[in-house]
């Protein structure tokens, strides 16, 4: 599994939409839409629309959390697909720049 690491503290909520922008006007048009995570630690979110009806609403989308300058999917949370990590880490390249952003090939992307 891979996750984004990025070499940067601050995240300006306008960075956010330029992020979803560039996620959105690039994704197949097969795949939901990226969106701002609304959690404290901020992050982003992908709907889940098969499992609208499940009572927690972190069982209705996928999702990756700011954790120790990257972005990453708690134990208990639905991850993003390789291929939408990926697109997620092209698309903050393109916001911040290639010397700020990395995609990370670890064996593990959850914290607890």
């Amino acid at each position: 599994m891979t996750y984004v690491s990025v070499k940067f503290k601050v995240l300006i909520p306008e960075s956010y939409d330029k992020v979803t922008t560039e996620y959105n006007k690039n994704k197949p048009s097969t795949w939901l839409p990226l969106d701002k995570l609304d959690r404290i630690e901020g992050g982003f979110q992908i709907n889940i629309p098969n499992n609208s009806d499940m009572a927690d609403v972190n069982d209705r989308i996928k999702q990756v959390r700011w954790h120790e300058m990257s972005l990453r999917t708690r134990n208990r949370d639905i991850p993003f697909s390789e291929e939408e990590t990926i697109l997620l880490h092209k698309s903050m390249e393109t916001v911040f720049g290639k010397h700020k952003v990395e995609l990370v090939n670890k064996s593990s992307t959850y914290f607890g």
